[in-house]
């Protein structure tokens, strides 16, 4: 159950691999081969509309390249707009293919604070990929519909159309793209001018470090195995997104690489994560910190793993300076409930 713990390395370990150990490493599906369309660099510009300035022009550079051995694509952008801002507006994303629920998917934070939390997208042709989502604005209840349409070999066009409440479509994002040869050079991230970060996300300091990690899983059908790995925690966006990389091994498995996205949600008042992983897993939880222990923090996640349902619980501890350790439970199916993960996290001084 690899999903049960989405921060750390034990997102590589709680599940059983799609591998057995004299078996190599997955491979991306078919399905990836429509996204490389968007693989390469690209210039971009259009109109936006901007709460309380009305329409605003923008222009963009970014670049969109595989990662994960290629189960997923990551897109750098930064948008310069008409208002003036002394920095650009910069976006970090992910998409990709996600094989358990057969389902494109797509992710993204940005340095102003907002984020479009997690997607899922369709292709409708052979030439429009088209991703809902559904979110509250305002205090009320908000829907958009991004279109991304390929034009020709090196343009593609992006619409955004959003409705808040009871209130029409409106078309709140436009623009065409460019594919150039040359690579952009990005401004250093930073928290948008104007932006605040939350505080509730400074509190994960605690996590920010390099890790070496150690601990037990239980495999199904091997029992108990040593884990031993590796995991980088550290801000992006001036605090507004912890980001991890965690590097996992299990006795003659194939290694383990995730990547995991934390933002606050402050409607749920929780802390939300999105993982990917180079086995070409999605996963998405929820954290919250313990009310009766400030050295704890609980990790909730209920989804599907290979048709099954599963409901999981993942406790981090800290200590006043740093995070300590961490363990997790999960029931699978109709199986009791058992503790299956325990991981310890050292200062990493290599």
């Amino acid at each position: 159950m690899r999903r049960l713990v989405l921060v750390s390395l034990t997102a590589a370990l709680a599940a059983p691999f799609t591998c057995s150990q004299d078996q190599p490493a997955p491979k991306p599906g078919e399905e990836m081969e429509r996204l490389q369309y968007f693989v390469g660099h690209w210039k971009a510009q259009g109109t936006a509309v901007a709460p309380g300035f009305g329409e605003i022009a923008w222009t963009a550079k970014s670049e969109s390249r595989a990662v994960l051995d290629g189960f997923f694509l990551e897109g750098r952008s930064d948008i310069d707009v008409e208002l003036g801002a002394p920095m650009p507006l910069q976006f970090r994303t992910m998409m990709g293919w996600d094989a358990e629920h057969r389902r494109y998917v797509s992710f993204g934070v940005g340095s102003n604070g907002d984020h479009q939390g997690f997607e899922t997208m369709q292709w409708v042709d052979d030439d429009t990929l088209i991703a809902t989502n559904s979110f509250p604005k305002d205090g009320k209840p908000a829907v958009t519909r991004t279109i991304h349409r390929i034009e020709s070999d090196d343009v593609w066009s992006l619409t955004v159309e959003t409705a808040v409440g009871a209130g029409p479509f409106e078309v709140t994002v436009q623009g065409d793209y460019l594919r150039v040869d040359e690579a952009p050079t990005f401004a250093k991230q930073t928290a948008f001018i104007g932006s605040m970060v939350p505080n509730e996300m400074r509190k994960l300091k605690r996590m920010v470090g390099d890790w070496r990690t150690e601990g037990w899983f239980d495999f199904p059908g091997m029992g108990k195995l040593d884990v031993t790995g590796t995991e980088i925690f550290e801000y992006g966006f001036g605090g507004h997104v912890l980001t991890a990389v965690a590097h996992g091994h299990v006795g003659g498995l194939p290694p383990w690489t995730g990547w995991s996205f934390i933002t606050w949600n402050a409607r749920a008042s929780a802390y939300e994560v999105v993982m990917f992983s180079n086995m070409g897993e999605v996963s998405t939880a929820q954290l919250v910190w313990d009310g009766d222990n400030p050295n704890q923090m609980i990790g909730i996640s209920a989804m599907r793993y290979m048709g099954v349902p599963m409901a999981s619980r993942s406790v981090t501890t800290f200590d006043d300076a740093r995070i300590v350790g961490m363990t997790a439970h999960a029931c699978s199916g109709a199986e009791a409930p058992k503790q299956n993960f325990e991981m310890s996290y050292s200062p990493r001084e290599d």
